[in-house]
């Protein structure tokens, strides 16, 4: 039996459960961790289970997880008091995470804690010039001083967050975008609020989106370049007019590719890579879990099909 981890809405899943027949289907328990504890039951014992819609699931049943986008449990409005709630959410998530770390399925895609590890983008960097890839010279600060220093030293230099590129607000969910920044902008005082990530702007003459399936490497280039709105950073998403197509890489590259992902002990992860117009290779960063449905609509990459096949390997 396969376990899937998410939320209600998911496109990701959706997109995966068109590709399944009937048999594969059957076979899949889909947990909306916002269904618990309102809808959901989880009993942690000498045999632990999971109550979904009535019916139980032992969990020493499931041989492969795919932890997709779990939302925040759901508590119910009858809570009235803001402690009671925060207290509820709190423990709610505990017995969630208790849960992750006391089972040891054979197969996670991708186990919770290892995803955490994997996202700090500044030691990717290490990592990455470690393994042998070039990277864009980088600094983290919340020091003024030393980020206009930094973008006085490099010819062209990029801000962009240090970890988190959303937010949510009264108005929905915000993206943090990767934008220009010289060093007489103003702005750089605000991070003595917050640290921020200056980075040597990078040529590109296509950007790379390299998805790494267990040891299958797929690789989408983004032209980028031939759309004002995506030039600097692509997740300015105007798909109509940004060609995507699948991109042959060099040997070389798709063995450190899946070598990052694999010194994180992952059997996922969605890389972003720049090819300069020398034809050199850069490093940006490693998504442990990362969007890739759109990929595979615009360049026919069969990456569904790699994800299908590893959730069943251990069937």
């Amino acid at each position: 039996m396969i376990l899937i981890v998410s939320q209600t809405i998911d496109d990701h899943i959706d997109f995966l459960f068109e590709r399944l027949d009937n048999t594969k289907k059957d076979q899949i328990v889909r947990f909306n961790t916002e269904e618990f504890p309102t809808l959901v039951s989880i009993m942690l014992s000498d045999a632990p289970s999971l109550n979904i819609k009535g019916r139980i699931h032992l969990l020493r049943d499931f041989s492969s997880v795919w932890y997709r986008r779990p939302a925040d449990p759901h508590i119910s409005s009858t809570v009235k008091n803001s402690v009671a709630r925060e207290y509820a959410l709190e423990e709610s998530w505990n017995i969630l995470n208790a849960l992750w770390e006391g089972m040891d399925w054979p197969l996670w895609i991708n186990h919770p804690a290892k995803i955490k590890k994997a996202k700090h983008k500044w030691s990717q960097s290490v990592v990455a010039r470690r393994i042998g890839f070039m990277c864009p010279r980088t600094l983290v600060t919340n020091n003024p001083d030393e980020a206009r220093s930094f973008c006085r030293m490099v010819e062209r230099a990029i801000i962009k967050p240090v970890f988190t590129s959303h937010f949510q607000s009264e108005n929905g969910w915000n993206m943090i975008y990767t934008n220009p920044i010289s060093s007489e902008d103003l702005r750089i005082q605000d991070i003595e609020l917050a640290p921020a990530t200056f980075q040597e702007y990078i040529p590109k003459k296509i950007e790379l989106r390299v998805t790494v399936v267990n040891n299958k490497v797929f690789a989408c280039a983004i032209e980028s370049q031939a759309n004002s709105k995506t030039k600097d950073d692509w997740r300015h998403y105007d798909l109509d007019n940004t060609p995507h197509h699948p991109f042959n890489l060099p040997s070389h590259i798709k063995d450190m590719c899946v070598r990052i992902v694999k010194h994180y002990d992952l059997n996922f992860g969605a890389i972003d890579l720049i090819l300069t117009p020398d034809n050199k290779y850069y490093f940006l960063e490693l998504n442990p879990n990362g969007q890739w449905a759109w990929i595979e609509e615009m360049s026919g990459l069969p990456i569904s099909s790699a994800i299908i096949d590893l959730l069943f390997s251990r069937e």
